[in-house]
């Protein structure tokens, strides 16, 4: 998967459950605005099936998740509710960006 980076930049904190499947997100932060979403529920992911060095320089996706989160909403930062969105990060340039279901 390729496509160039769209969307906020944004720090991510994770957990590491006991499942094995590596860390989850647990809060998105947009550096921005300075807003932040605790993340409530995992929907969906994906990460490249390749060795990180593969990905590094290039646009490739690394990682993605689809995520349910809470607090201020998109659009209406005033309100408080919950919503999805993708947290995604590229090979190049490295870190994490988010888009928000319309």
């Amino acid at each position: 998967m390729s496509e160039p980076r769209h969307g906020a930049i944004v720090r991510v904190s994770f957990n590491h459950p006991p499942s094995g499947r590596g860390p989850e997100p647990k809060r998105v932060e947009h550096l921005q605005l300075g807003i932040s979403w605790h993340v409530t529920e995992l929907l969906d992911r994906w990460e490249h099936p390749g060795s990180p060095e593969q990905t590094l320089g290039k646009q490739d996706l690394v990682k993605w998740w689809l995520l349910k989160v809470s607090g201020p909403l998109s659009g209406d930062p005033g309100k408080r509710g919950e919503f999805v969105m993708e947290v995604s990060a590229y090979g190049d340039p490295s870190g994490w960006s988010i888009t928000v279901e319309a």
